[in-house]
């Protein structure tokens, strides 16, 4: 099984993004033998962590990528091996082995607030949301391909992102804190339709979840407020 979920946080908490990586990925390329315990990926902006999720070491943060200035998102393919991460400050994503060797910059040029990324660990793609260009864009993890999935309209500001592929296609569902809604298209850039509006301040994540086989149902939606439960943030 292969999970991930981005966790942004406020500009005073240290933690600003993490994903969750389960190391017994059900792919028929990956054993079904574990290969080791589960672990987070953790990111403080600066550097991304490896920290064990249970046993002796569980409050042990091993450092696997460090001195990278404006890491904000973060998310893995398990079964090619590699972290994807999204460096703000040089606008651009880049993309590591999992044990933090081999750092190269998979995608520069033509980003302007890239957000978060999300993995279509099936057919190899990298996708991720751009608040910036109002755009969702694909990378071929093989060939280097790149593809805008949808351009959105002005008052757009995609930001949470999430996919969910299957043999045929990839479902991508992101949050619009512009609109305050939830988005959904086919990653062939086809049956984009608001799937859900939200009525909170602004949504920034969420996570499809799979139920009685079918994908997508229910979808959590995460969003900002304040401690105080008013509305403004």
């Amino acid at each position: 099984m292969q999970s991930s979920t981005t966790v942004m946080t406020g500009a005073t908490a240290h933690w600003l993004a993490l994903a969750l990586l389960l190391a017994c990925g059900a792919a028929t390329e990956v054993s079904q033998e574990p290969a080791e315990s589960p672990y987070l990926l953790v990111t403080s902006s600066l550097k991304i962590y490896k920290m064990p999720m249970t046993g002796a070491d569980s409050q042990a943060a091993l450092e696997i990528i460090a001195a990278d200035n404006g890491i904000s998102a973060i998310a893995f393919h398990y079964r090619l091996g590699y972290i994807f991460w999204i460096n703000v400050r040089d606008r651009c994503i880049k993309r590591a082995n999992m044990d933090g060797t081999n750092i190269t910059t998979l995608v520069m040029g033509d980003l302007s607030k890239p957000a978060d990324l999300a993995v279509d660990w099936i057919h190899d793609k990298l996708y991720w949301s751009d608040s910036g260009f109002k755009r969702i864009e694909e990378v071929d993890l093989h060939t280097n391909e790149r593809r805008i999935v949808v351009q959105l309209d002005s008052g757009s500001n995609p930001v949470g992102l999430a996919v969910y592929p299957t043999m045929e296609h990839g479902v991508l569902y992101w949050t619009d804190s512009g609109n305050r809604n939830l988005q959904r298209i086919l990653n062939t850039g086809t049956s984009h339709a608001v799937i859900h509006q939200a009525n909170c301040v602004q949504p920034i994540a969420l996570k499809p979840t799979r139920e009685n086989g079918v994908l997508g149902r229910p979808v959590y939606i995460f969003h900002r407020v304040r401690l105080d439960q008013r509305d403004q943030p």
